[in-house]
């Protein structure tokens, strides 16, 4: 079924009675629905423009009270929303393009019209103008949704301002009751131990058990305040790793005396066991301790009186990872509460006594402070016969290192790492080789949270850096955190270093070229012009290479 075309109004303005007779009888004969309105000149024209609102205007060239380009703008001006077409007897081009020019959509010579062509040209020209008011519809609802969005972005950076506020204010409120919970928890212990010691008199063995239970006691607030510290840190993006070479041992002898004397008050004993030929490992050894430490200190809580905490190293086969487990002879835990105990603020339910309450931060902790070990944490239990938690720390493997880090944090770095070398600048001379250990530190110590140092030789490093930071960047960077370094150095200025760009690399599709530049770093080293200064008057060198890194 065919639907009827809509009518359009159309207002000639014409002069001359004959050729306004010819425009009316050509509409009449076209194929559209017009209805035409008549005026003879300008003035009439825009009165009865302002009271009826035609959709398209066809004025001729030379009227009586107004010129060509009179009569368009003033129209043009008037009714921008109609379609202005302006019309006269001459063939002259010139007089075509000032039409135009003056604001018309289209110029007609009478001459040439018929009622197709007069109707042909009225449609299209209608098409246009449908066609711009929907694309000023369209735009007026992109800057209003533009204007909406810049609404929101507002008040979410506020929000965020807010937040931040109420972050950093969060964060100085939990350093600060950390710090004045510690101090009067050190006094309390320094006291019962100068007590324990017999320091101001004799004390029977039951006042010796009661003065180291009380030790124990602080040790536990101490633990939960360095609990709330790592989280706020943990929270706050704040909490790096200063990762190195170690061995298990080193964890081990720091860690488990003290542990044993608060098993020892608890009734229970600790035993340990460290296999043959592990491999040296690569962590950050605090870190890896405040592990261990959670894990032992919760396993003494829900052990029963008479049993044992078992702590073992052993090496898996297959990943050669460093596996520390700690194994307890509690009541053991349900299965489907295993994810719930790595929650923030959750405990399990096989405490009996109030000397097993606490924040509940402990393993939730250890699990971050494992995978900031490049390294997991897991747990195995058997309701009535003991838990078995473990965590792992890698060996010090460069490449297997390198993968880790940058699986772990691929999804923000966008796949891509760039590879920097560092060495001091006289490799052969012993005083300055001396100096390595405090500049691994420093290294250490200024690595931001999408950065990895490995060390490939005595007073040689490989950085990674996993975000988008050109090397010019990051040498400017790092010359003003080794001047700010060396001015607060009372003995002095630390050696030169030397930095040296490697390459950019996609960890998604080069992986093989990556693994062979950080495994030969130390054999495969940049020509010696490739090499930056970096302390000892170096701050002109960026002048000389500036030039960033191309992916």
């Amino acid at each position: 079924m065919m639907h009827a075309m809509q009518r359009t109004e159309i207002l000639h303005i014409e002069d001359d009675d004959l050729d306004a007779l010819a425009m009316s009888r050509m509409l009449a004969n076209s194929p559209g629905n017009y209805e035409l309105a008549h005026a003879k000149c300008l003035a009439e024209a825009l009165e009865m423009g302002r009271a009826n609102k035609y959709r398209v205007y066809i004025v001729d060239y030379h009227l009586p009270d107004a010129n060509g380009r009179q009569a368009i703008e003033k129209l043009v001006a008037e009714f921008p929303d109609s379609v202005i077409i302006s019309h006269s007897g001459s063939l002259d081009e010139a007089l075509h393009l000032e039409a135009i020019q003056y604001g018309a959509v289209d110029y007609l010579c009478k001459r040439d019209l018929n009622p197709e062509t007069i109707h042909r040209c009225i449609q299209q020209n209608l098409l246009r103008l449908a066609q711009a008011e929907r694309i000023q519809e369209l735009l007026r609802c992109v800057n209003e949704q533009h204007a909406e969005v810049e609404k929101q972005a507002a008040q979410l950076r506020e929000q965020n301002r807010r937040l931040e506020r109420l972050n950093d204010t969060s964060r100085k409120f939990v350093n600060n009751v950390s710090h004045e919970f510690r101090t009067p928890l050190c006094v309390i212990k320094q006291y019962s131990s100068l007590i324990g010691d017999q320091v101001v008199g004799s004390v029977n063995p039951q006042q010796q058990k009661l003065l180291r239970t009380i030790e124990d006691r602080v040790d536990d607030l101490n633990n939960m305040v360095d609990d709330m510290l790592d989280v706020s840190r943990i929270e706050s993006g704040m909490l790096a790793a200063h990762r190195d070479r170690t061995e298990i041992e080193n964890i081990f002898v720091r860690v488990l005396p003290p542990l044993r004397q608060r098993a020892h008050l608890r009734g229970v004993e600790i035993t340990e066991t460290i296999d043959e030929g592990l491999p040296q490992i690569f962590c950050d050894a605090e870190k890896a301790s405040r592990t261990l430490i959670n894990l032992v200190s919760n396993a003494i809580k829900f052990s029963p009186n008479g049993s044992v905490v078992r702590v073992r190293a052993a090496v898996n086969e297959e990943s050669r990872d460093v596996v520390v487990s700690v194994e307890d002879e509690g009541i053991g835990i349900p299965e489907v509460d295993f994810q719930a105990l790595f929650q923030r603020f959750r405990q399990g339910e096989q405490g009996t006594a109030s000397s097993t309450k606490g924040f509940g931060l402990g393993l939730h902790i250890a699990r971050e402070l494992a995978e900031l070990n490049l390294g997991e944490l897991g747990l195995a239990s058997e309701v009535g016969v003991g838990s078995r938690f473990w965590f792992t720390l890698p060996a010090a493997d460069n490449w297997e290192i390198a993968k880790r880090f940058l699986l772990r944090i691929q999804d923000r770095s966008g796949h891509w790492v760039q590879l920097i070398s560092l060495r001091l600048s006289a490799e052969q001379d012993q005083e300055v080789i001396g100096y390595s250990d405090e500049v691994h530190v420093f290294l250490n110590q200024n690595l931001r949270r999408h950065e990895a140092l490995l060390s490939t030789g005595e007073g040689q490093w490989l950085m990674l850096l996993a975000e988008n930071e050109s090397f010019a960047s990051f040498t400017e960077r790092f010359m003003r955190q080794y001047d700010a370094h060396n001015r607060n150095r009372p003995q002095g200025d630390l050696p030169q270093l030397l930095v040296a760009d490697r390459g950019c690399y996609s960890f998604a599709t080069q992986q093989s070229t990556l693994k062979d530049v950080i495994a030969n770093d130390s054999q495969s080293a940049p020509p010696s012009d490739a090499w930056l200064p970096v302390g000892l008057s170096s701050i002109s060198v960026m002048e000389r290479r500036d030039t960033p890194v191309e992916r």
